[in-house]
C-alpha cells in the first residue's frame, strides 16, 4: 500500500507523512528511494530520509482544480481515517486532508448558491467590516471550491470590490485629514482610516497617498500636543496641571509616536516634567513612577506594602496609571465570602471624567482561574489621590478547587498553604470580544494587581 501511494504522489500539493512513532511532517515531495522513502521539508525546503520501516503513512493532499478518478478519491478518504483511527493526536493535520478530499468528491454541491448570496452583499462592502467578512467569505469558498468552478468568479469579485471600497475610502480619508484639528480622537480616527484603507493592499499610489495624510496628521499632533503640555504644566505648576500634561506625553507615546527615537524623546519629556513638579512640590516624592506621595502616602504604602498594587502578574494587559493602597491590612476572606476594602487610589496621569472603573479579581488554579468583576463606585479624583470602598462577592467558589502550585507532591504533603486572590483596578476593555471569556480577556487593568489573603 506504501509503495502505491508513494508511485502516486507526484501532485505538487503538500503530503503528510506520518511515521510510526507519531511524528509528522509537511513534504512538498516524496520518493520511494529502495529502502528509504526521500523526502522534502515543506516549511525548511532541506532532504530528509526516512528508513521506509518508520513510515507507517503517507497521506496525499487533493491538488486544487485538478481532476482525480472517483476510485482514487474514496481511495484516500478510507486512508486518512485510517491514519486518523491510528493516530487521534494528529487530527488536526488529518482532518484539513480530508475536509479538501471530501470537498473535491462533493463536486462543489451547493457553492453556486452561496456564492450568489455573497455577490449581492458585495455590493455593500464599502465599510471595512463587511468588507472583511464578505472577502473572507469569498476567500474561504475559493478554498472550498476544490474543482476550481468558480475560481475565476470569485477572484474577478474580489478584487471588484477591492476597488469598490478604495474608491469610498480614500475620500473619507481625505475629508477626514480636511478638518484641521489636532486631538487625538481626530487622530486615532485618520490612524483607523488611513490602516484600513492600506490593510486591502490598494495601488502603490493610494497606499501613498494614505500614509502620507497619516504621517502629516501624527506631525501636527506630536507639534501641538508637546507645545500643549508644557503649555497646560507651566500656567500652575500644580499637582493637577503635571498630570494633565503627563497624560498628554503619555497619550503621545503611546498612541501616536511611531518609532523608537520618538517614543525615546517622550520618555526623556516625561521624566523632565517629572523633575520639574517634584521642584514645583517640594512636599512631594514622585520617585516612585511619577506618583506623586505625600509623606502620609508613603507611610501607608511602607506599612501596606504587602497589600499594594505591587505585583506584575504574568499575562495580564495592564497599562498602569494607579497605585492602589489599602488603608488597612486586609484579613483573610473565606470562599465564597465577601470582600470589602478601603482603598486609597494615587494617579500618575489624569483620568478622563466618563471612565467606568471596575475592580478586577482572580484566583489561578492548576488547571483553570477564577474571575470576578466588580463595579467600583464612583469617587472624584482630588490632586491625584481619591479613596474608595469596594464590596464584592467571590460566588461560585468551588470546595475543591485547585489552586495553582497546590498539587499533593510528596515535599508538600502535610505543610500548611496559604492563598490569595489578585485583584486590579481596571476598565472594560471596549475591544474585547464577547466570544472570549478568558480570565483577563474583558478588562485592562489600570494598576498592577494586590494580594488579598483567602481563608
Amino acid at each position: 500500500m506504501l509503495l502505491a501511494l508513494l508511485v502516486a504522489l507526484a501532485s505538487p500539493a503538500a503530503t503528510l507523512v506520518i511515521t510510526r512513532d507519531g511524528a509528522s511532517l509537511w513534504a512538498t515531495a516524496v520518493n520511494d528511494d529502495g529502502d528509504t522513502v526521500s523526502l522534502v521539508t515543506q516549511q525548511e525546503g532541506t532532504e530528509k530520509r526516512v528508513p521506509k520501516a518508520d513510515v507507517a503513512f503517507v497521506l496525499p493532499a487533493a491538488e486544487p482544480g485538478k481532476t482525480y478518478p472517483p476510485d482514487e478519491m474514496e481511495a484516500n478518504i478510507r486512508l486518512i481515517q485510517q491514519a486518523q483511527a491510528e493516530f487521534p493526536k494528529l487530527a488536526k493535520q488529518t482532518v484539513l486532508l480530508l475536509n479538501a478530499w471530501r470537498a473535491l468528491q462533493a463536486g462543489g454541491a451547493g457553492l453556486a448558491d452561496e456564492l450568489a448570496a455573497l455577490l449581492k452583499k458585495s455590493a455593500t462592502a464599502t465599510d471595512i467590516k463587511v468588507y472583511r467578512d464578505v472577502s473572507g467569505q469569498l476567500q474561504m469558498l475559493r478554498y472550498r471550491d476544490m474543482q476550481g468552478t468558480h475560481w475565476k468568479q470569485i477572484d474577478t469579485e474580489l478584487e471588484k470590490m477591492k476597488a469598490a471600497y478604495v474608491q469610498a475610502s480614500l475620500p473619507r480619508l481625505q475629508e477626514l485629514a480636511a478638518t484641521q484639528t489636532t486631538s487625538f480622537g481626530h487622530f486615532r480616527a485618520v490612524h483607523q482610516a488611513a490602516s484600513d484603507l492600506c490593510s486591502v493592499q490598494p495601488p502603490d499610489d493610494v497606499r501613498k497617498t494614505a500614509t502620507d495624510i497619516l504621517e502629516k496628521q501624527r506631525a501636527a499632533t506630536l507639534q501641538a500636543n508637546l507645545a500643549e503640555a508644557v503649555k497646560v504644566f507651566s500656567a500652575s505648576r500644580s499637582v493637577d496641571a503635571y498630570l494633565q500634561a503627563r497624560d498628554i506625553l503619555t497619550q503621545l507615546r503611546e498612541d501616536v509616536a511611531a518609532t523608537p527615537e520618538s517614543q525615546t524623546s517622550l520618555e526623556q519629556q516625561i521624566e523632565k516634567l517629572t523633575g520639574s513638579a517634584a521642584k514645583a512640590q517640594s512636599a512631594l516624592s514622585f520617585e516612585y513612577k511619577g506618583y506623586p506621595l505625600s509623606r502620609p502616602d508613603q507611610e501607608l504604602l511602607r506599612r501596606m506594602e504587602r497589600a499594594a498594587s505591587l505585583v506584575d502578574f504574568a499575562g495580564m494587559r495592564v497599562n498602569e496609571q494607579c497605585l492602589v493602597v489599602p488603608t488597612q491590612m486586609p484579613n483573610a476572606v473565606p470562599r465564597g465570602g465577601t470582600v470589602t476594602q478601603t482603598l486609597r487610589l494615587i494617579f500618575n496621569r489624569a483620568q478622563p471624567p466618563d471612565r467606568k472603573y471596575i475592580i478586577a479579581a482572580m484566583v489561578p488554579g492548576e488547571n483553570n482561574a477564577l474571575e470576578w468583576l466588580w463595579d467600583c463606585p464612583a469617587f472624584t479624583v482630588t490632586a491625584g489621590r481619591a479613596e474608595v470602598s469596594i464590596t464584592g462577592e467571590l460566588k461560585d467558589f468551588p470546595a475543591d478547587f485547585a489552586f495553582r502550585g497546590d498539587s499533593d507532591t510528596p515535599e508538600r504533603k502535610g505543610k500548611k498553604r496559604s492563598h490569595v486572590a489578585y485583584l486590579w483596578l481596571a476598565m472594560p476593555d471596549p475591544e474585547a470580544s464577547p466570544q472570549n471569556t478568558e480570565p483577563g480577556a474583558r478588562w485592562l487593568g489600570l494598576s498592577l494587581a494586590w494580594r488579598l489573603p483567602l481563608q
